[in-house]
């Protein structure tokens, strides 16, 4: 076998990342110290939002994340019916985040 077709071979043959002995998926909280209707702030440095404030509008406990009001907001299609007369047009809308991604302020 050539050098390529071995690295190939090795990559699609990777063990999957759950099942390596030193990873392991973060349990859940046990209590919540976020909840709809506080104030928190984004701590993540890698996202556009860092530093911004906002309130809780949703906490999605089974996924680990929250909704914050005018924050981490994207592009949003809504289709057009012409039937009814209504043009597609592009709303902003806000995104979930993990929980560990702001701080009560």
């Amino acid at each position: 076998m050539s050098q390529g077709r071995m690295k190939l071979m090795q990559i699609l043959m990777r063990p999957d990342r759950s099942k390596l002995k030193g990873y392991q998926k973060q349990p859940p909280p046990k209590r919540w110290n976020i909840v709809r209707g506080d104030t928190v702030q984004v701590i993540d440095r890698r996202s556009s939002d860092y530093g911004k404030q906002g309130t809780v509008k949703e906490v999605i406990r089974s996924k680990m994340r929250v909704v914050v009001d005018n924050v981490n907001l994207h592009p949003f299609r809504i289709k057009g019916d012409p039937e009814r007369g209504t043009k597609g047009q592009t709303v902003m809308k806000e995104r979930s985040m993990h929980y560990s991604n702001v701080n009560l302020v």
